[in-house]
């Protein structure tokens, strides 16, 4: 996966809305920790971002079925 590059990028549509969902402290701890688990799990180093975490797992996930 190609990350964004300047050309890529767009302004959003003038009629866009963006919705932001909030987690509470105690959701944000608990996906800090499976985050971590995850990292163990497939031995990725603590350097992956979250984004690189969350895309191998489901990347595994789907070469499952």
């Amino acid at each position: 996966m190609n990350p964004a590059t300047a050309e890529k990028m767009a302004p959003p549509r003038a009629d866009a809305m963006e919705v932001l969902l909030t987690l509470t402290p105690s959701q944000y701890a608990e996906m800090g920790h499976d985050l971590e688990a995850i990292r163990r799990r497939f031995k990725l180093p603590k350097s992956a971002s979250n984004q690189q975490v969350i895309m191998e797992a489901l990347h595994r996930l789907a070469e499952q079925g």
